[in-house]
């Protein structure tokens, strides 16, 4: 889950619109086309049911172009499926050792520029039923260069670009989401900004006594476009030799979320803040005596209803987050007959 993409002319960068076309009569579908297979899967998730975020991945055919199946057909299947994101993916290089694929993510409304538990859905689905013996496939996105999903034993890992935390923030912003939260100033460590390149998150630290789990959000005031993805989160202990454990809750109604499940584009922004950013020297405290945080690994928990972890490092510069997925059906995509 990640913000929405702009469109072009006078929209603010960021602020979640419908795809052209969307409103149109033209129709959703080309005259050519064939059933289509998809996969339902469980990412970043605990166990196959009940727990990590949902995504249902698309495949296309090799032979389909942007302008195979309109920006409108998109948005009306992810409806169809009522998944926050669903992933729809091209073949480009089915030939190389580590095929390579288009990826494009759309929720139920508007067409969003990268979705990390969709990203690891698509990657489950291609390595586990398609290209069983791959030990990755590439995706080429419209705005977040290059991300990979690799198999990481039962798990699967994503190398996806970071989003750089900065602490300076203002101070009103930071008030407007511990109060949302409910969380009294005394308990907010620090609170940070991330640029997800066509949105900004928010990061509020809360100390570690807090019950971050049963806290009454009142998601209305953060839905404006200075936190369209509200990250409160917390360093709860070591977690290992080289590990710490971080909890976390996401919120993002500026984009119709209420509350994420598991976001793996958030861990983008919260695996450098805690080992490569302001929350550096925190988790240095908890690791070995000379141990160097960058080279630490998140054990990240997600504490939504529905619940899911995130295996986080920095590898070569980039966030790489492990998880395990699960697919519970599939199926193809047909058309009745008018």
């Amino acid at each position: 889950m990640s913000a929405a993409l702009p469109t072009p002319g006078p929209s603010t960068p960021g602020t979640a619109t419908p795809p052209a076309g969307a409103a149109s009569n033209a129709p959703l579908y080309t005259p050519q086309r064939a059933p289509l297979p998809y996969h339902l899967i469980n990412a970043f998730a605990l166990s196959p049911h009940s727990t990590g975020n949902q995504a249902a991945v698309v495949v296309l055919s090799p032979s389909a172009s942007s302008a195979a199946y309109t920006d409108a057909w998109h948005v009306a299947v992810a409806a169809d499926f009522g998944f926050a994101e669903t992933a729809f993916v091209v073949p480009l290089d089915l030939a190389a050792d580590e095929p390579v694929y288009e990826i494009r993510f759309f929720t139920p409304t508007v067409e969003v520029p990268m979705c990390g538990h969709a990203t690891l859905a698509a990657g489950h689905a291609l390595l586990s039923y398609i290209h069983r013996t791959a030990p990755a496939v590439h995706f080429r996105t419209r705005l977040r260069g290059s991300l990979a999903a690799s198999v990481e034993g039962s798990a699967r890992g994503l190398t996806v670009p970071q989003a750089p935390p900065d602490a300076e923030i203002a101070s009103k912003i930071a008030a407007l989401v511990a109060a949302a939260a409910g969380v009294p100033a005394h308990d907010v460590i620090q609170v940070a900004a991330a640029d997800f390149g066509t949105g900004t998150g928010v990061i509020v630290e809360v100390k570690p006594e807090v019950d971050i789990r049963t806290l009454r959000v009142d998601t209305k005031p953060l839905s404006r476009r200075e936190t369209q993805l509200t990250m409160i989160t917390q360093l709860a202990g070591a977690a290992g030799p080289n590990a710490v454990r971080i909890n976390t809750r996401v919120f993002a109604p500026h984009i119709g979320i209420d509350e994420d499940p598991v976001t793996g584009a958030a861990h983008t922004a919260l695996v450098p803040y805690y080992l490569d950013g302001p929350a550096t020297e925190r988790v240095r405290a908890l690791l070995p005596p000379g141990a160097d945080p960058r080279a630490a690994t998140v054990d990240a928990h997600q504490l939504s209803a529905r619940g899911g972890a995130i295996e986080g490092s920095i590898v070569n510069g980039r966030a790489k987050l492990v998880g395990r997925a699960w697919r519970w059906g599939k199926g193809e995509l047909t058309e009745e007959d008018e």
